[in-house]
């Protein structure tokens, strides 16, 4: 994971540990690429199935911190990557997203799709069984 992802920090507080009774250990992975763990596992999962089977474009469900893992990881792997999110995404969630995938590099979108869609969806999926 080398030139992936940030080697963050491992926390720890004497105050909080006696406190507790227990030694407490706080990885900081809010110093992470886009401030969070799921850069890590996006690249990881995508990583091991492409070392099986051929590159091909993924797509992700996420109004946040995964979406902008796997954009950011298809970036690198040079994949092509659609991200689908919720019409009630937050602005600055989509913008991140956005830019975690190079504008130079083709190949990458990103859907918001309203509310009801996702309820008729999840009606036809219920409707089929």
């Amino acid at each position: 994971m080398a030139g992936v992802v940030k080697e963050t920090s491992v926390l720890s507080s004497e105050e909080i540990n006696k406190a507790l009774g227990a030694n407490l250990f706080l990885k900081a992975e809010c110093n992470q690429i886009n401030g969070s763990f799921k850069t890590r596992g996006a690249y990881f999962a995508m990583h091991e199935y492409f070392k099986e089977n051929k590159k091909k474009d993924v797509v992700a469900f996420s109004s946040g911190n995964h979406a902008q893992g796997v954009a950011y990881a298809a970036s690198l792997m040079g994949v092509n990557a659609t991200i689908v999110m919720p019409e009630d995404t937050p602005m600055f969630k989509i913008e991140k997203t956005n830019l975690n995938y190079p504008h130079n590099l083709e190949g990458f979108l990103l859907l918001i799709i309203s509310n009801r869609t996702l309820i008729r969806a999840k009606q036809t999926r219920a409707n089929s069984k």
